[in-house]
């Protein structure tokens, strides 16, 4: 009597685990279907997210290219005194009775950036490389209060740089920071890059990827070197 309970009650779990283990797939099918399909949806709407994204930044580009022009910077023209006297120099930045090319460079440097890492400039020194004349500027805008912080930033990454045709113009000044974008005080524009000849003149304006440039981006600054240097 005794067995045949235990019997009975053995076959009761293995129906209820049966009936459990059926109950599952009825559960997760519908759950994972529906995943499925709002997954389906997001990928059908990437693409104008996308779109919307980029015709963003086309128009800001735009806009700056605009705001940059009344300043006075503008392709095929001189290029006017941007910095204001507080100007904090770091390295080497040639004046203007040096006849050489530049390219000022306003790279997104905030705590952590790779930026700091000499080891990961391998892009620009390829592209001092192939332009012996060419003299790389950085140009950063910061407020007071981070300012202590960049300089030895700053400093710490020329010495260990130690490359005698790269320097930074630092500008701490809080109206400079506030403005970014707007250009009616600050007329440099995040991750922007402004190639000026050995006269001064502006030949190219290029936006790069944040913090340091590409492979395809530094070949297409080398290439644009190469012509200002036949064209003299």
């Amino acid at each position: 009597m005794r067995l045949r309970r235990s019997f009975q009650s053995a076959t009761l779990r293995a129906i209820e685990w049966k009936q459990i283990l059926l109950l599952i797939p009825l559960v997760l099918v519908p759950v994972i279907t529906w995943k499925y399909v709002l997954w389906r949806e997001r990928q059908k709407d990437l693409p104008v997210v996308e779109r919307a994204k980029r015709d963003q930044v086309r128009m800001h580009r735009y806009l700056v290219m605009l705001s940059q022009n009344r300043l006075g910077i503008a392709i095929g023209k001189p290029l006017p005194s941007l910095f204001p006297p507080e100007t904090e120099i770091y390295g080497s930045i040639p004046g203007r009775q040096q006849k050489r090319p530049l390219l000022l460079w306003s790279p997104s440097l905030y705590e952590g950036c790779p930026t700091w890492e000499p080891k990961n400039w391998h892009v620009w020194k390829q592209v001092l490389g192939a332009c012996p004349d060419l003299h790389l500027v950085g140009v950063h805008v910061t407020n007071m209060r981070d300012a202590q912080a960049v300089r030895r930033n700053l400093r710490q990454l020329i010495d260990r740089l130690k490359h005698p045709r790269v320097g930074f113009a630092l500008i701490a000044n809080d109206e400079w920071w506030v403005d970014a974008g707007t250009m009616s005080k600050n007329p440099f524009d995040a991750d922007q890059a402004i190639l000026v000849d050995n006269n001064r003149i502006v030949r190219y304006v290029i936006w790069l990827k944040p913090c340091l440039p590409s492979e395809e981006e530094g070949k297409q600054i080398a290439d644009w070197c190469r012509t200002l240097t036949e064209g003299r």
